[in-house]
């Protein structure tokens, strides 16, 4: 376990810093300045064709909502469109319960500190 655990780290370590030189690239060509083949390696054994990205360090093997978001983070540094696409097609339909509602963007109400509201004296 410690030893698969460490090797997320690594690669994750290894996509921050590609991610870092992707995002410092400028230019007309700052995607093709920057190679990334941690990138590329994360969306061939990560990513699925329908967009769904599987976290194998567990034995559940299964996708979460951290998983979707880092693959989307990468994906626009890398500035792959039809990639950061699928992946948000395929978290707005399985984890939001296709509730999502692009002309209705806000955060849900409930019941932590973060839903206070504020109340005139």
């Amino acid at each position: 376990m410690r030893e698969t655990s460490a090797k997320v780290r690594s690669a994750i370590s290894t996509l921050f810093a590609g991610a870092l030189c992707a995002a410092t690239a400028t230019g007309a060509n700052a995607a093709q300045q920057c190679d990334w083949p941690a990138y590329r390696i994360f969306v061939e054994r990560v990513v699925q064709a329908d967009g769904h990205v599987i976290d194998r360090s567990t034995e559940a093997q299964q996708t979460t909502s951290e998983g979707q978001s880092y693959g989307m983070f990468f994906a626009l540094v890398a500035n792959d469109r039809a990639s950061f696409d699928r992946l948000l097609d395929w978290t707005r339909t399985n984890l939001s319960a296709n509730q999502f509602d692009s002309n209705n963007v806000r955060l849900p109400r409930g019941n932590g500190a973060g839903s206070r509201t504020a109340r005139s004296a």
